[in-house]
């Protein structure tokens, strides 16, 4: 380990003194954890000022491709590479059963068969054309 000398005022030494004997720890020791607790904080904030700079940096890309592409609708795109043909139809199991769907504007789902393994759902509502009583 490497020596070096420091000059400190004299109200400065008394209060490291102090704290290094609350602490129970060596002068030299608590003057190491601080330097450390300092470097640590101070790498902490160039690290922080660096990210909000490249936030900033990543924002003003933004702004200008935004310029650059004009007014448009994200969400026709979204729609447009999800649904790849218009009225195509998928299948897939849902906790409820096998759903169907079908790709249009309006998406409609429809249950076509039970669940794996799932227990036929049971309707607190009486089925149309049944009696009420």
């Amino acid at each position: 380990m490497a020596r070096a000398t420091v000059f400190l005022s004299d109200d400065l030494l008394r209060a490291v003194d102090a704290e290094a004997e609350r602490e129970g720890i060596s002068r030299s020791a608590l003057c190491q954890k601080a330097a450390e607790a300092y470097l640590d904080q101070a790498k902490r904030e160039r690290q922080e000022v660096e990210r909000r700079r490249a936030m900033e940096e990543a924002c003003l890309r933004m702004d200008k491709l935004a310029e650059k592409l004009g007014n448009w609708d994200p969400v026709a795109i979204v729609r447009q590479f999800r649904e790849p043909r218009r009225g195509s139809r998928t299948r897939r199991y849902c906790p409820r059963g096998l759903v169907e769907e079908t790709s249009s504007t309006l998406r409609r789902r429809e249950i076509v068969g039970p669940a794996k393994g799932a227990q036929p759902a049971t309707s607190p509502w009486p089925k149309l054309g049944g009696s009420l009583s």
